[in-house]
């Protein structure tokens, strides 16, 4: 294309023309921290849309967008959607200048990419890594954590027939389970409501570990019921996990810490999640191991931040 004619000569980019068709294709054979351009001519606007949203696609590279038709009536949704440049039909017969690409691959922060891969990045949160153990933890200061809201689902029979003795003893044999499940992963109760609360676990950036064992707790109700519980009921629970900031203070100290976070994940767990089913939210979904990604279905947004469900194994009923 004409309007590249400067960046073809210019020193230290590299840039070719691709065809739209093999647009995926050529992206992943290029690799990572690639800035890619689609005309917007030979695509669909819901074609535009799909690209600018796969995750797989926008993890290593920036999408800008051409219109050098000036048929796009609303450019600023481009970058709601994960574009990371727009170039409109005035620009396009002007000429694009290499400092114009220098000045995007910085936004994108490619210029200072490492070599090794990437720490994925946590949505829309402003990560400040509180590690992957708790030992550079300091109380009173802000950090990113893995939050994890559980609840016990309390099934009418219990409420209606069983006394507080009875329902004593299945609280104190939840908060014991609960208790175990956070020490296996590093976790930390960090506030608890009889009957609901939230565990801690340090972030490190790379990964968010209390995923698989989430899904095991779904998946394995029933074992779990006869070895943790003793009861003829099987145990349910409702799960929800969100990476989010907030000042860290020890547990029995956080009554006059003020989180969005916090706020948000109490939300979630009272206000939208249901009885026995798992939920992850934006942030979270960026580090769903890829084998297993098939298991969470969209459940919409809360507060303005999407959420995805497990998908419930199937009960024959």
């Amino acid at each position: 294309m004409n309007a590249f004619k400067s960046v073809k000569n210019s020193r230290g980019i590299d840039i070719q023309q691709a065809d739209p068709k093999n647009f995926k294709k050529t992206l992943t054979a290029a690799g990572e921290y690639t800035l890619a351009y689609l005309d917007s001519s030979q695509y669909t606007q819901a074609q535009i849309t799909r690209i600018l949203k796969d995750p797989k696609t926008g993890e290593t590279c920036g999408i800008g967008i051409i219109d050098a038709a000036g048929t796009i009536n609303d450019p600023a949704s481009l970058f709601f959607q994960g574009s990371v440049d727009y170039l409109p039909k005035a620009l396009i017969k002007q000429g694009i200048t290499p400092a114009r690409l220098k000045k995007t691959a910085s936004y994108c922060n490619f210029e200072t990419a490492p070599q090794e891969k990437p720490a994925k990045s946590a949505g829309k949160v402003d990560l400040i890594l509180s590690g992957s153990s708790w030992k550079d933890v300091k109380s009173g200061k802000e950090y990113t954590f893995c939050f994890l809201y559980i609840e016990i689902d309390l099934i009418d029979e219990w409420k209606i027939k069983s006394g507080h003795a009875h329902l004593d003893e299945v609280k104190a044999a939840f908060l014991h389970h609960v208790e175990q499940f956070a020490e296996m992963l590093s976790g930390k109760i960090w506030m608890w409501m009889d009957l609901y609360g939230v565990i801690l676990f340090p972030f490190d950036g790379t990964a968010c570990k209390p995923i698989l064992e989430c899904i095991r707790l779904v998946l394995n109700r029933t074992i779990i019921s006869a070895e943790q519980y003793h009861y003829t009921t099987t145990i349910s629970y409702k799960l929800a996990l969100h990476i989010g900031n907030t000042l860290y203070r020890s547990r029995g100290n956080t009554g006059t810490i003020v989180s969005d976070s916090v706020n948000f994940l109490f939300h979630l767990g009272h206000q939208f999640a249901k009885p026995g089913n798992f939920y992850l939210t934006d942030p979270v979904s960026h580090f769903i191991p890829k084998n297993i990604e098939d298991c969470f279905i969209p459940a919409g947004s809360f507060e303005d931040i999407d959420i995805m469900r497990m998908r419930l194994p199937k009960t024959g009923k």
